[in-house]
């Protein structure tokens, strides 16, 4: 194709996307002010009516909700709220939510689309969802929280502009991601609980729920990739907590998930990952990347950070009044799982060779890519170190805790820790902030002139 038939099918294709886009619909649900005036089955028509593109407007008011809705279209659904200072400690004199959804423990949103080649994104934006999340699970590909995306999910998504307020003592989780290919992003949400359950999970994050995270863990991790769960510019307060005790997790991840949380304000809750341990077979959660976060605790908190397996990317976090930055785990070594303890007769195949007995442990800490598709077929496990650098403790007087220097977990060979920033790896890049569904990436659209000479040939 020449060069002026190029430009003239970018002309004729930036119109129809123009003319495209300026007829999405919009509709609203409900009558404004009106409370119950929204109900899902109202908003399931509704879902089923549009087509990719357009807006559904929930209607001010309060709305109680006994059931979900389904979202398989590239749909954005809006109460119209705004957080915009969210990522701060009190975002509250900045924020509005004018539409509100009771749920009553039930899940109100389950994303499951198939379009996962399309770069526009399912959005959920601006509700305030007040009440307990479903119970917090961990077995396979579980729909147990407020915002579900479906273990089939192939749609990329936004959660944005949310106020989360449970109020339960049992575990429970907001947001479950349970898909390796719809990536996304959950950007200014706030999430403050009045209940003192310990084990609360404000997200919960897997890979692809199907196969317990198998797929996942044959795939390399691309640091600094859009193929990541992302958390930014978030602010989660647990002020309940209390001390000495396990606490709540801002996220929990396993079954081969991968997430970046970045730029959040944390306050009495911390991050962490599973290992090869609950929920067997499930797999450990396989990345994440954390930086840019401020996390502060009373002091009685015992770490900013349990790791338990997988790897990690940790840097320029500051962290506040915890008794350890963070706390390496290999769970299996005095807790019986599946085929049992690490290294155990009962585990060939599973954990590795040794020295130690059966290091590498599945999953553990600084493990990479399996070496085939099964929890059966993991060795032999290559590595994919951890990497912290550049945080900045305060009144954190413990670097490491738990399992670090037992022969399972060492520095220079499963991880490499630095206070400054000679351990950053080589190369390494983060990835676009804000996320681009969040900020348009600005791109050079300018069409250049036909050129003047222009010869047709035969």
């Amino acid at each position: 194709m020449s060069r002026y038939c190029k430009i003239l099918f970018l002309v004729l294709f930036t119109v129809f996307l123009s003319q495209s886009q300026a007829y999405a619909a919009v509709y609203t649900c409900g009558t404004n002010g009106v409370n119950n005036s929204c109900t899902p089955s109202g908003l399931s028509s509704l879902v089923n009516n549009a087509t990719h593109g357009d807006t559904i407007n929930i209607a001010s008011g309060t709305h109680t909700w006994n059931s979900s809705v389904t979202l398989n279209k590239r749909l954005t659904i809006s109460g119209g709220g705004a957080c915009p200072d969210c990522g701060e400690e009190d975002p509250s004199g900045s924020w509005f939510w004018p539409t509100t959804l009771v749920t009553n423990r039930n899940m109100a949103f389950l994303i499951n689309g198939s379009d996962g080649t399309n770069p526009d994104f399912v959005r959920i934006t601006g509700l305030f969802i007040d009440g307990d999340p479903p119970n917090h699970s961990y077995s396979n590909g579980a729909n147990t929280a407020t915002i579900v995306m479906h273990t089939d999910n192939e749609m990329r998504y936004r959660i944005d502009n949310i106020r989360f307020r449970p109020s339960g003592n049992a575990e429970q989780s907001s947001i479950r991601t349970n898909s390796d290919v719809g990536f996304g992003v959950t950007d200014h949400v706030y999430i403050s609980t009045s209940g003192s359950s310990t084990n609360g999970r404000f997200i919960h994050n897997t890979g692809h729920g199907g196969d317990a995270g198998d797929t996942d863990w044959t795939r390399p991790v691309i640091w600094g990739s859009a193929n990541f769960h992302f958390i930014e510019d978030s602010t989660f307060i647990f002020p309940n907590y209390v001390p000495n005790t396990i606490p709540a997790g801002i996220e929990d991840q396993q079954g081969g998930g991968r997430c970046v949380i970045r730029y959040n304000y944390i306050k009495d809750a911390n991050f962490g990952n599973h290992g090869t341990e609950s929920g067997w077979p499930a797999r450990s959660g396989v990345a994440q990347e954390i930086y840019g976060n401020y996390v502060e605790s009373n002091g009685n908190m015992f770490t900013a950070n349990y790791w338990r397996g997988g790897s990690m990317y940790m840097y320029n976090n500051t962290v506040v009044g915890f008794q350890e930055l963070i706390r390496w785990r290999v769970q299996r070594l005095t807790s019986s799982y599946g085929c049992g303890t690490c290294g155990s007769s009962s585990c060939t195949g599973i954990d590795g060779p040794g020295p130690p007995a059966g290091y590498p442990c599945i999953d553990q800490v600084g493990t990479g890519v399996a070496a085939g598709y099964g929890i059966e077929n993991t060795q032999p496990q290559g590595r994919n170190p951890v990497y912290v650098w550049n945080n900045t403790r305060i009144n954190t007087p413990v670097i490491h805790g738990g399992d670090w220097g037992t022969g399972y977990i060492e520095e220079g060979r499963d991880v490499f820790f630095s206070e400054d920033s000679s351990a950053a790896p080589a190369g390494y890049k983060a990835y676009i902030y804000p996320h681009p569904f969040v900020v348009p990436v600005e791109v050079d659209d300018t069409i250049p002139s036909p050129p003047s000479n222009l010869q047709l040939g035969n």
